[in-house]
């Protein structure tokens, strides 16, 4: 019989096992009558395979007992499933395998296929193992050979599979997808499942079905999948993601009529089927030992990134710098050799110089090649090539970074395209609307390569390739057409991000626009677009430009985090930084310090670790360098806890305040914003599922942006804490840490600023109190001044002066007037006057009226943003304090002539407060840390929105 001539022929298949005692991960083989049990074991889980009448029954990975424990886990976690796939086949013969008809040559095979061969364990240098399972068919007339491979490291709570088929006889069927894990899911071992037999010399095969063990536990899904996504279940003993390592594949679980859970993860492939094994990507299957299962995602992600996450600070040119070739652009703003060596000059000045804060990548974007070229440079702009470049920047510890566009750029786009297309590269589409040079052709392949490997051979160590298209269907462009098109997109982009890194293993790569939020895509990049646009403005009510556009970036990582639920960590996402340049400033003509302050703060508050500078050094002034420079410093120094970010609240497009929450161990940072102008408080949890240990306790919650203000209360994972309400439009930023790491004494209930740490002293300016103000580790303290007086630690007593309010107003609404006077107290430095217009139902979308703002009988220009038809902010800075005299006044148009709504008018001012100063002599030394920006007037100023009136008015 068949099965016993297969036993006999392989020596391997016993009674014994094997083991490799040595190795960290551990193998081991036995047999049970008709089943062969395969395993592979390290210290968190455990790899099994079971291989029952020669027939793939089931794997499943088992966690073990002692890696629960130590997250206070008593149940026991494994997840079993049918261990099962399917090759989905186009047969080239007059009929397929198994069918009646000519012509049903569309084939899907799945383990009933395949009865096993042989196997073998193989060591890894990295201390894994990898178990190979060689099967053939049970089917004469199928020719294919299956390798099953799967795979556990050292230390990983995950493991791997793939699935690889040659043909060494026929060698001329097609695979259009491996679907390498395609069956149920299961907690308990004995799902209903079968195998094949059949006798010797017959061509078809009996399934006989095992018995079925109903599925007993509770499980809920996480994570449905999604094209170049993880999907993620969550069981009553902990977690289980399961994912196909390849960023252009689906990943999918969804639960049956019968309430069974179904697994499905498919990869296009599009070849034939020749004597060469052709592999899937690994699908990976992780475990979390509690329900923190995204985070657990992420940790898994850490280890198979191309690179580690580092601070990576860069300026690029592309608001600062543009080509020759465009009309209009003033003469130090063309990208040539000498502008570029002096904006290096103004950065090593301001930055390096200054703060010690270098730049690791000097990028120049697009401008820097002939457009009519195969991506040669501009021997007019950079006659002595890049070099003179490179060497002015290696000083600094700079390397020099290149923007490309692979699908042909945007500046004088068709420039290169019809050239490159006349010159015989490959291009798609033949408008300037869909015309693309095509990544996948051979020809312009090999050019792309070529130009980057180029480049990281004269020292560029930054890559930023912009704009790719992952599809062409045409059929002389050398490589597969359809859907097959996109995986020749993808693997030319990954040859070429090997291709560089073969050469410089530190190249950094940023890949943009074209791209898609799949985490696997960070076994290549470093970087990968956000998705949305460069920069943009959001619809809800703004005063000005740059929270405009601070919003419209949230919008669009709220709708990757929460409407596409994507698994991607935001810390590799490229965001387009901070834009303050000549050619091109989000701020517009009105950008305050303290708004460019909550931009650059909040830009590095979201745990970007790729901080791009779109900055013009000589637009700078001294005080935004200081602000760029200190939040800089700030991140760096913080990076740890940053590099793992989750994003919390509401939605930013309806005017939720929002936020970013980042844990490491016991410790956290939390970024907060308002988007609007009404007070809004946030709900924080310090949750375990986001980073932080269960255990943590004890913990401080310090505002340390705009002002220092440190909670009255000590906190424990996964509290829930209602915030300080949010100012209109503002940003904050608070630390976490346990109570027993402060490095410096923790005065409780006092907004205040740090004006002096020296030695075994701290100097404090505190502008007022939310509470009895206390010591939280009065221990550390030797003693207390306030107002230069000893005061008892444990008895502090502070005494606040108070200012009149910033600003009294007396209004009246008449018709299309608001009028009155505001009086503006003599401590406030910054006055805002804001007319907020919202239209009644009847005028809701249409064109708003002509308004005029008066001050003291002079018209003044005011700063105007609006949505028509929907909300209209007309604002003025009042330079004065003291009375004034204000009129606000709605006017026909030629296209309005009628218009109802009502006016609300605010005041957003910052009004200096009577400062006292507080010492605290401590008995050691105290560190001096690295504190983020004051945002406000430096002599101590605290900001205030206000409603000072609303009422009707009409036209």
């Amino acid at each position: 019989m068949y099965l016993r001539k297969k036993i006999v022929y392989l020596a391997l298949l016993t009674t014994s096992f094997y083991s490799f005692v040595h190795a960290q991960v551990v193998t081991h083989y036995q047999q049970k009558e008709q089943q062969q049990i395969f395993t592979l074991s390290n210290t968190k889980v455990t790899q099994q395979i079971v291989v029952d009448h020669h027939f793939l029954h089931e794997d499943a990975l088992l966690a073990k007992t002692d890696w629960l424990t130590a997250y206070h886990n008593t149940q026991t976690h494994d997840v079993y499933t049918d261990a099962d796939f399917a090759l989905k086949m186009m047969w080239t013969d007059w009929s397929a395998p198994g069918k009646d008809f000519n012509g049903d040559l569309q084939l899907s095979l799945t383990k009933r296929d395949f009865v096993l061969q042989r196997y073998e364990f193989i060591a890894l240098p990295n201390n894994g193992k990898e178990l190979n399972l060689y099967f053939t068919p049970v089917n004469k007339e199928n020719s294919l050979q299956l390798r099953i491979t799967y795979q556990l490291l050292d230390q990983a709570f995950y493991a791997r599979r793939k699935i690889a088929i040659q043909d060494t006889s026929l060698q001329k069927n097609w695979i259009e997808a491996i679907v390498s894990r395609s069956g149920k899911i299961f907690t308990q071992s004995g799902y209903n499942a079968g195998y094949s037999m059949r006798e010797e010399n017959s061509a078809s095969a009996q399934y006989i079905s095992l018995q079925l063990h109903p599925q007993a536990e509770t499980d809920r899904i996480v994570k449905q999948g999604d094209f170049g996504q993880p999907c993620a279940i969550n069981f009553s003993g902990g977690g289980v993601f399961f994912g196909i390592e390849y960023p252009a594949a689906n990943s999918s679980v969804v639960r049956n009529s019968d309430m069974s859970l179904q697994l499905n993860c498919k990869e296009l492939m599009g070849k034939v089927v020749k004597q060469e094994w052709i592999e899937s990507s690994w699908v990976v299957e992780g475990l979390a030992p509690n329900h923190a299962i995204q985070d657990w995602f992420y940790d898994y992600i850490n280890d198979i990134k191309a690179a580690p996450d580092k601070p990576y600070a860069l300026y690029n040119s592309w608001y600062d710098l543009r080509s020759p070739s465009y009309p209009h652009v003033e003469p130090n703003h063309v990208m040539n050799e000498k502008n570029i060596l002096h904006i290096i000059d103004l950065f090593k000045k301001n930055m390096t110089d200054k703060y010690g804060i270098h730049l690791d990548a000097f990028v120049l974007d697009d401008g820097w090649d002939v457009y009519e070229s195969n991506w040669m440079l501009n021997k007019t702009a950079f006659p002595n090539g890049i070099q003179p470049i490179v060497n002015a920047l290696k000083p600094m510890g700079t390397t020099l970074g290149i923007w490309l566009g692979p699908t042909g750029g945007y500046s004088f786009r068709m420039k290169r395209i019809n050239w490159m297309k006349a010159h015989g590269y490959e291009t798609v589409g033949t408008t300037s609307n869909d015309a693309m040079l095509d990544i996948a052709g051979p020809d312009y392949s090999r050019l792309f390569e070529q130009r980057v490997t180029d480049f990281t051979r004269q020292g560029v160590g930054y890559f930023k390739w912009d704009g790719i298209q992952f599809s062409s269907s045409e059929a002389t462009n050398g490589h597969p057409v359809g859907y097959h098109s996109r995986r020749a997109a993808v693997e030319s982009i990954i040859e070429k991000c090997k291709a560089v890194r073969a050469i410089n293993p530190n190249e950094y790569l940023n890949i943009t626009s074209g791209t898609w939020l799949s985490p696997w895509w960070l076994q290549y990049a470093n970087q990968i677009w956000m998705q949305g646009a460069d920069y943009g403005y959001a619809n809800t009510p703004v005063i000005n430009d740059r929270d405009a556009a601070m919003t419209y970036k949230d919008i669009v990582l709220y709708d990757d985090f929460n409407r596409q639920n994507v698994w991607f960590p935001l810390n590799n996402m490229m965001t387009h930084g901070i834009i303050k340049g000549n050619l091109a400033s989000i701020g517009g003509n009105d950008d305050p310090l303290h708004k460019f302050a909550d931009d650059v703060v909040f830009y590095f508050g979201r745990g970007v670790t790729m901080y791009e500078l779109y900055l013009s050094p000589d637009l700078l002034h001294a005080d935004e360098w200081e602000v760029l420079s200190r939040s800089l410093n700030w991140a760096k120094q913080n990076f740890s806890v940053l590099d793992k970010t989750y994003m919390i609240g509401g939605n930013p497009a309806v005017g939720n305040a929002y936020g970013f929450v980042h844990f490491k161990n016991d410790s956290g940072i939390i970024a907060v914003r308002n988007p609007k102008i009404q007070t809004q408080q946030l709900t924080v949890q310090l949750s375990s599922q986001q980073g932080l240990v269960d255990t943590a306790a004890s913990l401080v919650l310090e505002r340390v942006y705009p002002t220092h203000w440190i909670a009255p209360d000590l906190y424990a994972a996964d509290a829930t804490i209602t915030l300080p309400a949010l100012q209109g439009f503002e940003v904050a930023v608070y630390q976490v840490y346990p109570v027993q790491n402060a490095k410096k004494p923790l005065l409780a209930n006092a907004v205040m600023n740090i004006a002096e740490q020296n030695g075994p002293s701290q100097q404090l300016r505190v502008m007022a109190t939310t509470g009895k103000v206390q010591l939280l580790n009065p221990w550390m303290v030797k003693a207390v001044k306030v107002s230069e007086k000893e005061q008892n630690i444990n008895d502090i007593q502070i005494t606040q002066q108070s200012f009149p309010a910033p600003i009294a107003a007396g209004i009246q609404f008449s018709e299309n007037t608001v009028s009155g006077t505001v009086t503006i107290d003599a401590h406030t430095t910054t006055t805002r006057l804001v007319v907020m217009l919202q239209p009644d139902s009847s005028n809701m979308g249409k064109p708003f009226p002509d308004i005029q703002f008066m001050v003291n009988g002079q018209k003044l220009n005011a700063t105007k943003q609006l949505q028509d038809g929907h909300w209209g902010s007309y604002s003025i800075v009042l330079e004065n304090t003291g009375k004034h005299d204000i009129r606000f006044e709605i006017g026909s148009t030629e296209k309005v002539q009628q218009w109802n709504g009502t006016a609300f008018l605010w005041a957003i001012t910052q009004q200096v407060q009577p400062i006292i100063k507080v010492t605290l002599s401590t008995w050691q030394a105290i560190d001096k840390e690295l504190l983020l920006p004051d945002p406000y007037a430096k002599g101590g100023a605290l900001p205030q929105t206000q409603l000072l009136a609303s009422g009707p008015v009409k036209l």
